[in-house]
């Protein structure tokens, strides 16, 4: 039974081996084995990409509905520019201040000074207070004195065309001798003559409603006879011709003087406005006035001296004249005014008013037609051209 069990043991085993063999046949005599191709490497595992980190979202905010200030700071101090320069005028008026026109020539310095932001400067003087009448246009001219205001008929002799300012019937009134002044030739032509003979500028002028005939010590003139020797105040040049051509003698005196010499007697009377009457406080001195004014129009002079002008910047020397121009209203109704009140007040106090009747009038103004013959000689082409400018206008 044992050697049952053997056999069939190695029946067994046998039939494996043959399976073997039959199966993958024997190694050492089988031909090799075809080499296996290759096979691709395994592809790598894929990984997911990863995922990028989102950034933490800010917190949700309520946007401002100003922007904050910034802290305050102290602005820095600007740099001060240079101060302007400032041109400085010493101006006499031959005027007292107490005279009418002393608010008019104030007004006329306080606006160029505001006009030019206080570039110019004038300093007011009153009669006598820098040089005397007879002195002013020279110490003008040599820059003693920067500006000066005066009757030109003072200064005939050096500058003959000034008198224009008191030729008989040169204007109509006070605005007609504006529109002369502005309107014509007659302006430039003045200008030059002074600008040549005297080194001054003319700036304008202040008018005057002209010049009735003031008489002292009841010495009445009604006619044209009345005149002949009377000693008349002139103020020179043209107002001394009148005078002369009227028959009087002329007396060279500033208004100032005046009443000291009718009261004295050194004159029976003046060639002087109404206004003058206040200003010169003359009521208790004269007795008769005649009219109607002899001198229809009056311009007192403003000059500066030249060099001073010229040394100012181009914008702020227009501004000494246009101020003035501007002015021209209130200097017209100023001295109405002063005439008319003045008037009143001497009508008041007895004072006799004698007034030329039509017939009487055109002798005079025939008597003082010479006296344009006489400015024509005196002033050349200048002073002819002045003439028919203003012979033309009547």
């Amino acid at each position: 039974m044992k050697n049952r069990m053997q056999n069939r043991r190695l029946s067994w085993l046998t039939f494996l081996m043959a399976g073997v063999f039959i199966a993958g046949g024997i190694p050492a005599c089988a031909p090799p084995a075809p080499t296996p191709a290759p096979t691709a490497a395994p592809a790598a595992p894929a990984t997911k990409a990863p995922e990028p980190k989102q950034q933490p979202a800010a917190p949700a905010t309520r946007a401002p509905t100003t922007a904050p200030a910034a802290p305050a700071t102290k602005a820095p101090e600007p740099k001060q520019a240079p101060p302007e320069k400032v041109y400085t005028f010493s101006f006499q008026s031959m005027q007292p201040s107490t005279h009418v026109s002393a608010p008019i020539i104030k007004l006329w310095a306080d606006r160029v000074e505001q006009r030019s932001r206080g570039q110019i400067k004038i300093n007011l003087f009153w009669a006598g207070q820098l040089v005397g009448p007879n002195e002013g246009l020279d110490a003008l001219g040599k820059g003693s004195i920067e500006g000066l205001l005066v009757a030109p008929t003072l200064y005939s002799g050096k500058v003959p065309v000034g008198d224009i300012s008191a030729m008989p019937y040169n204007a109509k009134d006070m605005a007609d001798l504006y529109d002369l002044w502005f309107n014509t030739p007659v302006r430039e032509i003045v200008e030059q003559e002074y600008r040549q003979k005297a080194n001054a500028e003319v700036i304008g002028f202040q008018t005057t409603d002209g010049y009735p005939l003031l008489m002292a010590r009841n010495k009445a003139v009604t006619k044209l006879e009345d005149m002949k020797g009377l000693k008349i105040r002139g103020g020179g040049g043209a107002m001394n011709e009148i005078l002369k051509a009227l028959g009087a003698t002329p007396v060279t005196t500033v208004a100032a003087e005046t009443v000291l010499a009718m009261e004295r007697g050194t004159i029976d009377g003046s060639l002087l406005t109404y206004p003058s009457i206040e200003s010169y406080k003359m009521y208790d001195v004269v007795t008769d006035i005649t009219e109607p004014y002899i001198i229809p129009v009056l311009a007192v002079f403003f000059w500066v001296n030249l060099d001073k002008y010229n040394s100012l910047p181009e914008n702020l020397r227009p501004i000494l004249k246009q101020v003035w121009r501007d002015n021209q209203q209130e200097d017209i109704k100023a001295m109405s005014d002063d005439a008319a009140k003045t008037k009143e007040k001497v009508l008041a106090k007895g004072t006799r008013i004698h007034t030329l009747p039509k017939e009487e009038l055109a002798r005079w103004r025939q008597a003082l037609m010479p006296v344009w013959d006489w400015y024509g000689q005196r002033t050349g082409d200048a002073g002819q051209r002045i003439k028919n400018a203003i012979q033309a206008r009547w």
